[in-house]
């Protein structure tokens, strides 16, 4: 037995080796290299470091451009995914009535997704212009003139850039529930709406609990996809007016190449993959058993 586990072992091992020397060259040694860097002080304009241990990080988190930015990123997170999740839930639950619209209203919702993201951000930056704007236009037609400065005004940019991501992403998250929502057995719904179960309570008892799976991966592919905006924030803001719009990435990038400090450019990076993480490990606590097999 010993000797058939060893052969098992070795067979397994001989198929996974490409993929985890490919992941230890690609991930794993490069996640290495940037801890290391983020305990040095690197100008990248020459090869002097300096080895500072944590004053990167004290640096960053005594600076309230860097506070302002990890509050940019709780409204993008803590706003923008549940409503882009709870929109994309709605429409789900409507494009799975069989409609012959269904194929139709599904292809217009994943138009977004075929745009690359500097399209998406260009045009939303057109239909946020205070004069000739698309906003501008359809509010004019309403009589109402003294719109605010969308991209220019600190109190409304972040939520603006929110409303462009959500446009941008609920689509997918309505695919990814509507396909959840299409692997609940129908016998299943059936027999709860025999035993009176509609609307709301058949939604809330029986087609919740069973599209558990789905969930858990939307929300987390969702909230790694916030931690990640770049794009959108470049070409929309910059990251302003006043760092009002700033995400971590486009703050990363201004530290490094701008400000030349890469040092502090890697600890920033070091923190954004602690934060992920942290969101990682929250959403398998609180998804952290399917509640259609703890009812059993």
């Amino acid at each position: 037995m010993n000797r058939a586990k060893r052969s098992r072992a070795l067979f397994c091992l001989g198929f996974l080796s490409p993929a985890l020397l490919l992941f230890g060259t690609l991930v794993l040694w490069p996640l290495v290299q940037t801890v290391w860097l983020s305990l040095h002080r690197f100008s990248g304009l020459s090869q002097n470091r300096d080895f500072i241990a944590f004053r990167n990080y004290e640096t960053l988190f005594a600076s309230s451009d860097f506070l302002k930015v990890l509050g940019n990123m709780s409204g993008y997170a803590l706003i923008g995914v549940p409503v882009a999740l709870v929109l994309a839930m709605v429409l789900a639950l409507a494009l799975n009535q069989k409609s012959r619209m269904t194929a139709w209203v599904m292809s217009f919702l994943l138009i977004p997704q075929i745009l690359s993201v500097v399209a998406v951000a260009s045009l939303w930056r057109f239909v946020y212009l205070p004069t000739g704007g698309l906003l501008a236009g359809v509010a004019s037609w309403f009589g109402v003139r003294d719109l605010p400065l969308w991209l220019g005004d600190p109190v409304v940019a972040l939520p603006a850039v929110v409303a462009t991501w959500i446009w941008y992403a609920v689509g997918f998250y309505a695919l990814l529930f509507l396909a959840g929502l299409q692997n609940v057995p129908g016998e299943v719904q059936e027999a709860a709406k025999l035993d009176g179960a509609w609307g709301w309570r058949l939604f809330s008892s029986v087609v919740w609990p069973l599209t558990w799976s789905v969930r858990k991966v939307t929300t987390l592919y969702a909230f790694i996809q916030v931690f990640g905006l770049f794009g959108l924030v470049i070409v929309m803001t910059e990251g302003g007016p006043a760092r009002s719009t700033e995400s971590i990435l486009t703050y990363l990038v201004e530290v490094a190449f701008e400000n030349s400090r890469f040092g502090q450019a890697a600890a920033i990076g070091v923190v954004n993959l602690v934060l992920v993480l942290g969101v990682v490990l929250g959403i398998g606590l609180l998804f952290r058993r399917d509640p259609a097999e703890a009812s059993r």
